[in-house]
């Protein structure tokens, strides 16, 4: 539920290349073709959308535990 929640708040082209690379299972190559960018784009787009995904959900655990701390 988490990831999803994360998942969600990303920007739209952020989700676009997740969901075609690591949801989708396409390769860099084919989610290139798809979304009309060179495949270096591609790689560049994951790295930044997988950190941005980790980002949130790493935020949201912290936050979650700091809150438990404090009850």
């Amino acid at each position: 539920v988490l990831i999803r929640m994360a998942f969600d708040k990303l920007p739209p082209e952020t989700r676009e290349v997740l969901f075609l690379v690591d949801v989708m299972g396409l390769k860099y190559a084919e989610a290139a073709e798809v979304m009309g960018v060179p495949n270096g784009t591609v790689m560049r787009r994951v790295s930044r959308a997988r950190r941005a995904l980790l980002e949130l959900v790493d935020g949201s655990a912290a936050q979650k535990s700091k809150m438990s701390r404090e009850l």
